[in-house]
């Protein structure tokens, strides 16, 4: 009986000992080559966050033995809208609130950022999936867009943590697809 109850403490012990919480910097690299123009067209600007929840990924080893869940280190809408920002003026437009300018309107999505792991000792493998939906309106013109990116790594060691390289490649990756999609930008030019 006692040997019995030692090894349900320990592995309450080592359940509890390997759940861990990791939170990570979204912070993509913005692919946009800027251009030269004389007055930047306004454009109002919002980035939703239509995700169910906050967490990027939620992954339980065997015998749920090993867990750990992984988040951005702050609101992801926030440094979103920045980025998008910061690619929008490289081409020539100028972000404001979407309330100062709701003629000529962009409205972007955060519509997926999830990992998945899968353990085969000693390696994991790591599958990134990120998707954003752009939408544009311009003076009863409109336009939608879904853009997204998949990122793998095969043969990561299980005792790296390689996240937050892989999904903000693939953020990076996806907002170059939107901002490279000409009837996106040609629908808020006009």
């Amino acid at each position: 009986m006692k040997i019995l109850k030692f090894i349900v403490w320990l592995t309450v012990v080592f359940s509890a000992g390997c759940s861990q919480r990791h939170y990570i910097a979204i912070n993509p690299h913005v692919p946009v080559t800027p251009h030269n123009f004389s007055k930047p067209k306004p454009v109002g600007l919002k980035v939703i966050d239509a995700r169910s929840g906050n967490k990027i990924a939620q992954w339980r080893g065997d015998f749920y033995i090993r867990k750990f869940t992984v988040s951005p280190d702050s609101d992801i809408t926030d440094v979103m809208h920045q980025k998008i920002s910061e690619g929008l003026f490289r081409i020539g437009f100028q972000p404001k609130r979407m309330e100062k300018m709701p003629t000529k309107t962009l409205r972007v999505e955060i519509v997926r950022l999830k990992s998945r792991y899968k353990q085969n000792l000693p390696v994991m493998s790591v599958k990134i999936q990120s998707i954003l939906r752009a939408r544009c309106k311009n003076e009863g013109k409109s336009y939608t867009g879904t853009y997204s990116d998949k990122k793998e790594l095969n043969s990561a060691p299980a005792s790296t943590f390689p996240n937050e390289n892989l999904i903000n490649d693939s953020l990076s990756d996806t907002l170059r697809k939107m901002f490279k999609d000409k009837r996106l930008i040609s629908c808020l030019a006009e």
